[in-house]
């Protein structure tokens, strides 16, 4: 199409004034960042305006759009301004819907679809541009989708065409994946909004309930009404009912959750204005007819990850700047409007939410990118790269549903794929294949994809389908080859356990009474802590489908219910595993568990697996060190001797006798000397016979060159002291008397540590000879007064002297031989 054909249809739209900047960009095969004001007419015009350049030569523009009901609302657009039918020149497909036609070459796709396209045609085939749409939302398939664009236009064909687009696009970041991008910006054809902030004095929906009444007087136009959520919509909604049909206005409700067919509805302009309460769906991309003004209450709901349980959580967060500026736009679409916002105009709004993929569970992202080849996160481009931790912590998932084994995908994996599923929901209809349940599988598939918010935390109530929803559950099972049958409500529970294994949980406590009914407190099979209100906190076993994570307990939102023998059934048998009751006497047990939860534990005698204790002791002992084993003097004593024998250089190895190393080869000369008849494991008689058994030939050396005892000059034995820097001999200085210089131990001199009478440190000395000459002299002109009736020579070393001061002083020695 012309551009003057466009602006014939479409008006004088800012961006008629661009396309010709655009489509040279792209003619030179240039990545496209367009930047365009809200109402420039960017997503309408520009695909269009593409299909006539001669290098597309016939092939399709795809258009990615964050949201269904945005990718409907352009292809009905596109439509329009070129005079055909949806379907047929312009299309859309969605995971519920698709309009397209053989004479389609232009689709307006969700981000999950281009996904589906990629997996079956890795070099997209047939299209020469991929445009995605509001990009600022930066959802995990969007992410996804362009890194493997990237990836496909660097390695298969570089003639793809890429176009990123939105009103609040952050070039920035966009510019490190594609840093030969060029950047365009266009106006916006909006009219004037006057921004007025109203912080609230009340409870939120009394206060927002209260300023929808009064923008009833501020305008003539509709009103849209941005909340965080579906309780929020009905909140308000319920306050303003009355006031509604007093004043003749239809309220109206826009969520994510609503149909196709009723969100679509809202598209249309109909006779009676109307206050539309909406969330975040209506931030971008569409154009609700006679809205001028907006009432923004500054929140938004998110979901995040939480890695220390692996669960989503829903947070509640003020809005970042661009969304909100997004919403104000809405009211200046089709005259001049007004936007009240419900917070304070001095407070500082972050610039850009944060990615979805830094904060939510990536199990699906990681499995289509091990399918896609990309194993690690660094092997592909990013404009936010996953982290490592929510990565890993995926894989670990995807390794417990069978979909990936040592980091490759299995034939469950790639049959998920092939299914269009994430990978929990795949899991569900696996088990659903070999139960011969599939039907039940995929009205829980179905019923998970919906996220009703619907307060019921039965599961097995949402299976009750009706309208678009019904529709789907047709079409899955047609897909997957069974007649859509009724669910079967006793097979929900053990479905939901394969597809959430770690939320298998165990009720603890209850149920107690409280207002909103029977509450009780479980563990999950993941380790948390979880409550569930109403019918089901009567069941002892849970099969939870969802749940929020929360601070230190967690609550189910979604669960069914499990008996024992399923459990049972779904639990492995772990065989024998052992607990150290003290650290040295472990106590057998067969168990099994699933996950955290202990469904039986049964003592058995050790002998029953000998091989079993001695790697659980290994174990133990690697993790605590050798300190909890039973170090006796006499065992403490030999490894010291053993040791200082090895540093003195003449005995064995030194490395071969540290704590490292001695962990390490546990098995090889510890092992054969546990008791497995009961009692201690390992006793410090059979701890020394180890350790003498590990220096084999050497044993016999040990005592020629590392002696255990050394004889005093009285013929008493005293056991020499191996410590970190060396053997060593603690005796009182009488004792030494009749020594002209220290014994000889590997090789040197040995260090005495001399003592008073009363047990005191006078000196330490190697040089024995060296002490008498000199220090001895001071040592006893200051200590014979104190002990006369001690022995205390001039000259210890001359026996004559030495014997007449031995008959008058006797020698008391420290220490027992």
């Amino acid at each position: 199409m012309t551009d003057l054909d466009l602006a014939s249809r479409g008006g004088p739209l800012p961006l008629l004034a661009l396309l010709p900047a655009c489509r040279e960009v792209l003619r030179k095969n240039f990545p496209l960042l367009l930047t365009a004001e809200p109402g420039a007419g960017k997503t309408s015009l520009l695909p269009l305006a593409l299909l006539d350049e001669p290098w597309l030569n016939g092939q399709k523009v795809l258009v990615l759009e964050p949201r269904r009901l945005a990718a409907y609302a352009a292809a009905q657009r596109a439509s329009v301004l070129s005079g055909t039918e949806v379907g047929q020149l312009a299309g859309f497909r969605t995971g519920e819907e698709t309009r397209v036609s053989q004479s389609t070459r232009l689709e307006f796709i969700t981000e999950g679809v281009l996904l589906r396209l990629l997996s079956h045609d890795p070099g997209l085939e047939g299209v020469g541009v991929v445009i995605f749409d509001e990009f600022h939302e930066r959802t995990l398939e969007g992410d996804q989708g362009l890194a493997f664009c990237l990836d496909i236009r660097q390695n298969l064909r570089d003639d793809l065409r890429l176009a990123v687009m939105s009103a609040t696009l952050d070039t920035e970041a966009m510019r490190t994946v594609l840093p030969d991008a060029v950047v365009e910006f266009s106006p916006g054809r909006t009219f004037p909004v006057v921004t007025t902030y109203r912080p609230l004095m009340r409870t939120a929906s009394e206060a927002i309930a209260q300023a929808v009444q009064e923008a009833w007087t501020a305008t003539s136009g509709s009103l849209l009404v941005f909340l965080p959520g579906w309780a929020e919509i009905q909140q308000v909604k319920e306050r303003l009912d009355g006031p509604a049909a007093e004043h003749n206005e239809l309220l109206s409700v826009l969520h994510a959750t609503l149909a196709p067919g009723d969100q679509t509805a809202l598209l249309s302009p109909g006779s009676q204005r109307r206050t539309i309460l909406s969330s975040a769906v209506a931030e971008t991309s569409l154009t609700l007819p006679d809205v001028d003004m907006v009432i923004d209450a500054g929140w938004s709901r998110l979901v995040r990850l939480d890695l220390r349980t692996g669960m989503d959580k829903l947070v509640t967060e003020r809005v970042s700047q661009a969304s909100a500026d997004q919403r104000r736009g809405r009211a200046g679409r089709v005259r001049p409007g007004q936007c009240w916002r419900l917070w304070a105009a001095d407070e500082v709004l972050e610039p850009f939410t944060p990615p979805q993929i830094l904060r939510s569970e990536l199990s699906g992202l990681v499995l289509s990118s091990l399918l896609w080849g990309a194993h690690r996160p660094a092997d592909l481009r990013w404009v936010t790269p996953p982290s490592e931790a929510g990565w890993d912590q995926s894989l670990r998932l995807l390794e417990t549903l069978g979909a990936v084994q040592a980091g490759r995908p299995t034939n469950l994996g790639k049959k998920i794929q092939e299914w269009g599923v994430s990978p929990r929901l795949g899991r569900l209809l696996a088990e659903g294949r070999d139960l011969g349940a599939l039907p039940t599988a995929a009205a829980c598939v179905i019923a998970l994809e919906e996220r009703n918010p619907r307060p019921d935390t039965d599961f097995r109530q949402r299976l009750s389908f009706s309208g678009s929803a019904y529709r789907r559950w047709q079409n899955l099972c047609h897909r997957l080859g069974v007649k859509p049958e009724a669910p079967v409500a006793a097979l929900v529970g053990p479905l939901l356990a394969r597809a959430f294994p770690e939320r298998v949980c165990q009720r603890q406590t209850g149920p107690e009474s409280s207002h909103q009914g029977p509450v009780s407190q479980y563990q999950s099979a993941g380790g948390r802590s979880l409550t569930v209100t109403g019918n089901l906190a009567r069941e002892r076993w849970l099969a939870v489908a969802e749940a929020d994570a929360g601070t230190t307990v967690g609550r189910i939102w979604a669960a069914a219910p499990l008996t024992g023998e399923e459990v049972e059934r779904l639990a492995s048998d772990q065989g024998l595993v052992w607990e150290l009751e003290t650290p040295l006497t472990p106590k057998l047990f067969r168990v099994r568990r699933w996950g955290a939860l202990l469904l039986e534990r049964t003592g058995v005698p050790l002998a029953q697996s000998p091989e079993l204790v001695a790697a659980a002791w290994v174990e133990a002992v690697a993790a605590q060190g050798l300190d909890c084993l039973p170090w006796a003097e006499d065992v403490q004593a030999l490894l010291g001797r053993i040791r200082a024998w090895a540093a003195g250089g003449k005995g064995p190895d030194p490395a071969a006798w540290t704590d490292q190393t001695l962990v390490a080869e546990l098995e090889t000369w510890a092992v054969p000397f546990l008791n497995f008849a009961g009692g201690a494991v390992m006793t410090a008689e059979r701890l020394q016979e180890a350790l003498t058994y590990r220096l084999g030939p050497d044993a016999g050396r040990l005592e020629a060159q590392a002696p255990r005892w050394v004889t005093l000059p009285s013929g008493k034995r005293r056991r020499i002291e191996y410590g970190p820097h060396g053997p060593y001999l603690e005796l009182k200085l009488q004792e030494a008397f009749g020594w002209a210089q220290a014994p000889q131990v590997l090789g040197r001199p040995l260090v005495l540590h001399l003592l008073s009478p009363a047990g005191r440190p006078l000196q330490i000395t190697a040089d024995l000879a060296g002490f008498w000459k000199t220090s001895y002299r001071e040592v006893r002109k200051d200590y014979r007064g104190r002990y006369p009736k001690h022995a205390w020579p001039e000259d210890p070393t001359d026996p004559s002297e030495l014997d007449n001061a031995l008959k008058r002083h006797p020698v008391r020695a420290t220490n027992k031989a």
